[in-house]
């Protein structure tokens, strides 16, 4: 069961709409709805109007239905506003390029790794062969290739097992 979702639903003030709290805006006297709108971070840069962020009261249905409406127009609107934007935008020339996502192509770096990842197994093969105990081959090879990203986990790496299988 998930949360409740809250946000842009038109929804009857309670008692504790009306109760002064000291973070929390108060009702008006005369509100019968209110709408919980998204509120985007302090200080951080927004298009959207005040009167479509956090709690909104309204003194009748119709208001509240009518506000809803505007902070949908409004939505649609600004995400065409942004698409627009981005048409023509030339940061990455290879955007539409399939496989190739913010200037980096997969395929070249996952044969790299591919290719690291089998001369890895090869190095521990022949370090096992000549006598070394798994831990001391993953410690050198790791400090052969300056890989410190192995430093921080705990228990054998894939490529000393693989290595070890090779051997039987």
């Amino acid at each position: 069961m998930g949360k409740e979702v809250i946000l842009n639903i038109i929804r009857e003030v309670s008692k504790f709409d009306f109760v002064d709290y000291p973070n929390k805006k108060k009702a008006p006297k005369d509100a019968k709805f209110k709408i919980v709108f998204y509120k985007p971070p302090p200080k951080s840069k927004t298009n959207i109007p005040k009167k479509f962020q956090g709690v909104q009261y309204y003194a009748s249905k119709n208001e509240a239905k009518k506000a809803l409406e505007e902070r949908h127009k409004l939505t649609i609107y600004l995400k065409e506003k942004k698409k627009k934007d981005m048409i023509g935008n030339t940061r990455n020339p290879n955007i539409h390029k399939v496989g190739v996502k913010f200037g980096i192509d997969k395929e070249a770096v996952s044969k790299e790794k591919k290719q690291a990842f089998k001369k890895k197994i090869n190095r521990a093969v022949k370090l096992l062969k000549d006598g070394n105990s798994k831990i001391e081959a993953q410690y050198i090879i790791n400090k052969e290739l300056n890989d410190r990203k192995d430093d921080n986990k705990s228990g054998t790496a894939d490529y000393i097992r693989l290595a070890e299988e090779k051997l039987k």
